[in-house]
């Protein structure tokens, strides 16, 4: 399975894109509800946990973790967010 690596502040993150995450990474720990990574691309941009999952043996019993941009304003706001991050991601 071919997918999109990208090493930010020392965390490995993956293009996820599915059910409204964006990212998803493999962390040590369980993330509580409401963590959020700033991450400052050429601009600002704040991820939200969508998701974590249970440990796993294939994963080093990392916990699985999805990110998604915040989803407040309306839908085209919302999009227009998503491909900011995408653009950012693919110029780095």
């Amino acid at each position: 399975m071919n997918r999109i690596l990208f090493v930010i502040d020392g965390v490995k993150y993956n293009r996820h894109g599915w059910l409204g995450c964006q990212l998803i990474s493999y962390e040590w720990r369980r993330l509580r509800a409401g963590t959020y990574r700033e991450f400052d691309l050429s601009s600002s941009i704040r991820l939200y946990v969508f998701t974590t999952g249970s440990r796993s043996i294939t994963n080093w019993f990392r916990v699985p973790t999805t990110w998604a941009v915040s989803c407040t304003g309306s839908h085209d706001e919302h999009v227009e967010r998503i491909n900011d991050l995408i653009k950012q991601l693919k110029s780095i």
